[in-house]
């Protein structure tokens, strides 16, 4: 009696599905609410920095784990290191707004007008402390161009400050 030699079944790559499921949980957070964080937010550099640096190191964890730099490895860890990124930027975002125990404190701008970019929602513009800043139109709809208004600003959980409110002082 001759056995059939079994071929073996092939594991899905454990690095290709944990990346998978972090790109879904990125946006899934984009959903629930980063994407609202993250425009609210003043300044992303520090978030940019620190999300970077944790897609790095889940790339190189890749490198590792998969004990090769074949194409697919470098794929998978290429993968890897961009999913984690989303979800971390995406985090850091919600965490800074939503874990924010600070209070709020009102600062003047200067409300210059409304933007309608090439892709994506209109978008209102300020000058607030020699800066332009600019968040999606729907958090300041009265506002009349080049007329003072009020952000509400908090300091933010992570320290980056971020727009609570906008009051137009001059509604149409």
């Amino acid at each position: 009696m001759t056995r059939m030699a079994r071929s073996p079944k092939k594991a899905g790559d454990p690095v290709q599905a944990l990346a998978a499921g972090a790109f879904v949980v990125g946006l899934a957070s984009w959903y629930f609410g980063a994407s609202s964080a993250i425009d609210r937010t003043i300044e992303l550099k520090s978030f940019w920095i620190a999300a970077c640096a944790l897609g790095a190191l889940a790339a190189a964890g890749s490198l590792v784990l998969e004990r090769s730099l074949r194409k697919a490895a470098l794929g998978n860890a290429a993968f890897a290191g961009i999913a984690v990124l989303f979800v971390a930027f995406n985090f850091i975002a919600l965490a800074n707004v939503h874990a924010d125990g600070s209070r709020a404190r009102i600062e003047g701008a200067t409300f210059v007008a409304y933007a309608q970019p090439s892709k994506g929602p209109r978008m209102a513009r300020f000058v607030w402390r020699y800066r332009a800043v600019s968040l999606q139109a729907v958090h300041a709809s009265a506002c009349v161009d080049d007329t003072p208004v009020e952000l509400e600003l908090r300091d933010g959980a992570l320290g980056e400050a971020w727009i609570e409110r906008v009051r137009c002082t001059d509604a149409r």
